[in-house]
């Protein structure tokens, strides 16, 4: 889509606040910013919500000036308060649309996608679904919120567990589970790194893990 036909939508005073209105943002503080607006179930067909967020996620795949009008006028706060509460299919239109938010590493930006209520559960949720393109968009999602300091609720969700999971299934799309193993590797299992070499050196004769080897 032409850059200036996004600014065009992004300025117009009917359907932003349509937008908002499909994705559950009250009918009151629908033309508000983020901060205004109030959510709850979307009130219309479910047809018109997932054809919202995929215009939405189209429109944060432009510049990173229209992210940022995007988010200043409410549009990523509704697909944050989507994300942990719909159906699996607007579910995963969400998760992509926010990683076209997130992906270029915007610091204020991915802290209000992470920082929202239940966005980080939801993300390792997806985790876990039989769905391969939905299950790439969470991961990199979650490798992200990581990134950004939220490793510690990864891991409170039962984030690690999944990611060992995929790690050794190695099935399907083959960047997947080189992908959860960076993610272990820089996020969770560092410490553990360091504890062991910590072992190692003190005795002397530890093996792999700190486990004691030889008979002495």
């Amino acid at each position: 889509v032409p850059t200036r036909f996004l600014d065009m939508a992004l300025a117009s005073p009917t359907l932003v606040p349509a937008l908002m209105y499909f994705m559950g943002a009250s009918p009151a503080s629908a033309a508000t910013a983020a901060g205004g607006a109030t959510f709850a179930a979307p009130r219309c067909h479910r047809s018109l919500t997932k054809e919202s967020i995929w215009l939405v996620g189209n429109v944060l795949s432009g510049t990173a000036t229209q992210k940022d009008v995007a988010e200043a006028r409410g549009l990523i706060a509704a697909l944050c308060a989507l994300l942990p509460t719909t159906p699996f299919d607007l579910q995963k239109g969400a998760a992509i649309a926010l990683f076209n938010a997130v992906a270029d590493g915007h610091a204020r930006r991915s802290a209000a996608v992470f920082g929202s209520r239940g966005v980080v559960a939801a993300f390792v949720a997806l985790l876990a679904k039989p769905d391969e393109e939905c299950v790439w968009y969470a991961l990199r999602c979650v490798e992200l919120a990581c990134s950004c300091g939220h490793a510690s609720t990864v891991e409170a969700e039962g984030g690690m567990g999944v990611l060992e999971a995929m790690q050794y299934r190695r099935t399907g799309r083959g960047d997947i589970w080189q992908i959860a193993g960076k993610v272990l590797n820089e996020y969770f299992y560092e410490d553990e790194d360091e504890d062991v070499g910590e072992e190692s050196g003190a005795g002397g004769a530890d093996g792999m893990f700190g486990q004691r080897v030889g008979g002495g």
